[in-house]
């Protein structure tokens, strides 16, 4: 295996979300092989976050990007760092970042983008990328269920009940019944919010 392959994020993260932690002693591994200061700065900078130490964390994960931009999972964590620390500005140059690529063409970077500008507040923004998501991935339940979610947080709720009873008709999903129902809440509709419980 290549210690030097920007993917070395992708299987920690994998073995959080599979096993539930940090892969501790996997990192400390890594780290001891790669050579790159891209990925050691990186390891680091994450080590660094999942540990609590956020102002650490956002230093060794901004030097790792100045040497290798192009680690997109990595630029993501120091987004989330960032907006943690309440440094608002920064964060959202990291979402610009994104932008700037999905506007180049990049367009498998545009759920990165569409994620941070719904974290951002940016709700007008984050719903043009949920809506070109949802449509270019229509059996793709989560793009569909943070399109609506986008949509009713700018008051347009039926559109969203639309959307999502329009995806219910392809394929049946546990996400889609929850947000239907959390809509029919919010509206105070009892009857609906019974009916998509159920």
């Amino acid at each position: 295996r290549d210690p030097e392959r920007a993917c070395w994020l992708w299987a920690v993260l994998l073995a959080e979300r599979v096993e539930g932690k940090t892969p501790w002693t996997w990192l400390d591994e890594y780290a001891k092989q790669a050579k790159s200061p891209a990925r050691l700065t990186g390891v680091k900078g994450l080590l660094a976050e999942r540990q609590g130490r956020p102002g650490e964390a956002i230093d060794e994960l901004s030097h790792s990007l100045a040497l290798d931009p192009e680690q997109h999972a990595l630029r993501q964590i120091l987004f989330s760092a960032l907006l943690g620390q309440g440094r608002i500005g920064e964060a959202r140059a990291q979402a610009d970042w994104f932008a700037r690529k999905v506007e180049g063409g990049e367009s498998v970077l545009r759920s990165y983008l569409a994620e941070m500008l719904t974290r951002l507040g940016d709700t007008p923004a984050a719903l043009a990328q949920w809506e070109i998501l949802s449509q270019g991935s229509p059996d793709v339940s989560y793009y569909a269920v943070e399109h609506a979610q986008a949509l009713v947080r700018l008051n347009r709720a039926d559109e969203a009940v639309k959307l999502l009873t329009e995806r219910l008709a392809r394929a049946p999903d546990t996400r889609i019944f929850e947000t239907l129902v959390d809509i029919a809440a919010l509206r105070a509709d009892a009857r609906a919010e019974l009916d998509w419980s159920t």
